[in-house]
């Protein structure tokens, strides 16, 4: 009902009750407010009514459109696809869960979600979902919807499925545990990738940690704090020592005094000595560990480490440490497990030069043929 109609209501109901006499205004007021009552209860019931029928036409046009679809299940995972694209949909879960995911059975967050897969050409066909608001009777929706042209292959299609899985998978993180705010914000990466990742730091930490210096990366991943002088030197150019008490001295870190004689000597004077002085005593790295994709990698290493029941054991105390919970779910103390998991890393390191050879041999064969093509040429005939 519209603001205007509802004053013509209000202002009717207003006219039509009592004389105007002192004796019935306060009779008036009651019965004026109780018909206003009763006009907002018919304001509200119209307005259910109307969305109800929107939403009913919605769903008769949805069905009437619709693709045929799918359903398939891929272990945990519940697919709602195209029907002609259920094969390659059933061969990327399955193929994602094996090489990412496998130990995820007991996942609640996938209990209680279906993915939608469809890789279009024109335009979505919409798998159609009713309802989709999780917590009110349906199930948590992630859709997979990728355009041909911009994902064009294979690979690009695990990328999505895996990020897909990550983001439902998530949510089995508590919001405030320690384990969630050690993979926040982080997505999700390939082996190859991660190695990438920490090959490509600006600092040399990650060159020491995928170099088979199992130290470094503990510290780089968070499990120990402690660095000694010649590790602080090695693994940090000066320059960077200096941004970390920088940053430590910032007002939201508060990790140090700023108004300190070694933190104003290493902020106003350059002294590197002073700054190194401060980062030891604070045992304090911050923005200077390994990308939060390296933890992400390392939480399911751990759990397909475990194998049945290791995501349940991950998840088992909401308040332990990130170490504490990757040792429960792997069944390594952390330091065995970061050991294996930087050998993962060196096993799937990428290939430098991978086609190198193959783009040589196209180069010298088209050089090949246009030589041959000029000798045809009088010109270059020799004599």
């Amino acid at each position: 009902m519209s603001k205007r109609a509802w004053c013509c209501c209000v202002v009717a109901a207003a006219t039509q009750l009592g004389d105007g006499t002192p004796a019935s205004a306060q009779s008036n007021e009651t019965e004026i407010l109780e018909r206003i009552e009763r006009l907002q209860v018919e304001v509200r019931e119209a307005g259910r009514a109307a969305t109800d029928a929107v939403g009913r036409v919605a769903m008769e046009e949805a069905a009437r459109t619709r693709v045929p679809t799918e359903r398939v299940r891929v272990g945990p995972f519940d697919i709602l696809t195209v029907a002609d694209q259920a094969e390659l949909a059933a061969e990327l879960f399955e193929e994602v869960w094996r090489e990412d995911f496998a130990g995820l059975d007991g996942s609640p967050a996938l209990t209680s979600s279906i993915f939608t897969f469809e890789w279009w050409t024109t335009q979505p066909a919409g798998i159609y979902m009713y309802p989709v608001v999780p917590g009110e009777g349906g199930p948590a929706v992630h859709r997979i919807e990728v355009h041909r042209q911009w994902v064009p292959t294979r690979g690009g299609l695990k990328l999505a499925v895996r990020t897909a899985i990550w983001n439902a998978v998530r949510e089995d993180l508590l919001q405030g545990t320690p384990l969630r705010a050690w993979v926040e914000a982080a997505g999700i990466m390939t082996t190859p990738d991660v190695y990438r990742s920490l090959a490509t730091m600006t600092s040399d930490l990650g060159h020491a940690c995928i170099g088979a210096e199992i130290r470094a990366c503990m510290v780089g991943l968070g499990f120990q704090h402690d660095v000694t002088e010649h590790e602080l030197t090695d693994w940090f150019d000066p320059w960077m020592r200096r941004s970390l008490v920088v940053r430590a001295s910032a007002p939201w870190e508060a990790r140090v005094d700023s108004n300190d004689a070694s933190v104003r000597a290493c902020l106003d004077a350059d002294d590197i000595g002073a700054c190194d002085r401060t980062l030891l005593a604070i045992d304090w790295l911050g923005i200077a560990r390994t990308p939060r994709e390296a933890n992400v990698h390392l939480l399911f290493h751990a759990v397909r480490l475990g194998g049945e029941g290791a995501w349940a054991r991950a998840l088992e105390n909401p308040s332990a440490t990130p170490a504490e919970a990757l040792a429960r779910a792997s069944g390594q103390d952390v330091e065995a497990l970061v050991s294996s998991w930087r050998a993962a890393l060196e096993q799937g390191r990428p290939v430098a030069y991978a086609g190198i050879g193959m783009h040589a041999a196209v180069v010298v064969a088209w050089i090949l043929i246009l030589a041959a093509l000029a000798m045809r040429s009088t010109r270059w005939r020799p004599a």
